[in-house]
Formats: C-alpha cells, structure tokens, sequence
C-alpha cells in the first residue's frame, strides 16, 4: 500500500501523517499487506509510474522489498531511529511470513492494483499521460478488481493501449461483492454514524482520538 501524496490535493484529504499511521494500523494484523511512505514522504506529488518504478527499483538481490522502502522522512534523532528499527523489524517479519523459505529465490513481478473505476479513467482524456499509461500495462501489469456494473472486458477492448496490453491485466472478480469504500466510511464518520466493522477497532481509536474526517 502506498498512500498518496498531500499534493495530490483531493478533496477532504487528511495530511500524509494520519494517513500513513491508519494504514500501519489496518494492516498490522496481515501477514503480507505492507505500507511504504516513500510516495506520502516525498515533497512533491508522485505520478503512478515513478511510485512503481520506485518499487522495482527497492527489490533486493531476493526479489523481496528492501528495509528502507518502510521508513518515514529521513530524520536523526533518536525517535526516528527507533522508529526505523521498529519498522524494518515489522517489515522482515511480514516478508518472511508471506513468502516463506520456499519462495525467497523466485522474482516477483511489481503490478498495479486497482478498481475498474480507475482503468476506465486511463481512457479518460487529460487524465493521465497516455505514453505513462503504456508503460503501466506492457511493463508492470494490473490486478482489476471489477466493481459492480462495469464491462471491464469493454473497457479494455474499447481503449488501443489497454487493447493491446490485455494479457498483463489481470481481472478480479469478487466472489462475495462487498460494497465497503473508504469514502462510504468517512461519509459515515462525518454524519456520526457508527463504522464498527466496517474497519479495524484500531483504526476507529486512532480516528476517534484525532478527531478526523468530522466535517463532510
């Protein structure tokens, strides 16, 4: 997981500070699911391309992600030095966990993961860069999670780029459709209704201790 830029300048986003931490908390309890800051970190907005770029470039000689892909901003004092060990330690742990001995030599191939709501929009003029765009799909791949509604296979057909690059997407279709969205999440936290269940405990402590996503 990568949380975005605060330049990326969305609407009701909170700074990369809360962000990061929430994400740390929803995924401590996985064995595989890891956060890297760098993209939140950086002093300027990170198109897609340079975030992944960035990522294939971390993976060590083991194909797995290096240690420095979880630190936060550089600092030196002794806080942020405990926090870096803290956090490379909780990284090596979930490495070892997800891949296992057994898988540590093989290569791992860095993808995209995302909704049908954002391959569509690669097709969507002055969206994204459309050379960018090739780049994504002929040298890394996506993971499309179908969302309700949408003719992924249409999308992909009707757009040259996404066409001609059909083999390195891969379609995911939810068995159990789950209609759960971080936005329905804060749209509820705004009108102060209950988000029990809807994420991790931990989560909801650390929104309600922060005081976060109150006004609409």
């Amino acid at each position: 997981m990568s949380p975005v830029n605060d330049a990326y300048k969305k609407k009701g986003l909170i700074s990369s500070e809360h962000r990061i931490k929430l994400c740390n908390l929803a995924c401590q309890s996985s064995e595989y699911v890891m956060v890297d800051p760098w993209e939140a970190s950086q002093n300027s907005y990170q198109r897609t391309l340079t975030v992944l770029s960035r990522v294939k470039t971390s993976l060590c000689d083991r194909g797995l992600l290096s240690k420095g892909a979880c630190w936060h901003k550089s600092g030196t004092s002794r806080q942020d030095k405990a926090h870096k060990i803290r956090c490379a330690s909780s990284m090596d742990k979930k490495r070892s966990n997800a891949f296992g001995k057994k898988g540590m030599g093989e290569s791992l191939k860095v993808m995209l993961v995302c909704g049908s709501d954002l391959l569509q929009s690669f097709a969507t003029p002055g969206v994204w860069i459309r050379d960018q765009v090739k780049i994504l799909c002929r040298d890394f791949g996506l993971v499309c999670i179908r969302r309700e509604g949408q003719d992924v296979e249409k999308i992909i057909s009707d757009d040259g780029i996404l066409n001609e690059n059909r083999n390195n997407i891969k379609i995911v279709d939810e068995i159990v459709p789950n209609q759960i969205s971080s936005t329905r999440v804060r749209d509820c936290i705004s009108r102060g209704l209950s988000i029990k269940y809807l994420t991790a405990d931990e989560v909801i402590e650390y929104i309600r201790e922060q005081h976060l996503y109150l006004n609409p």
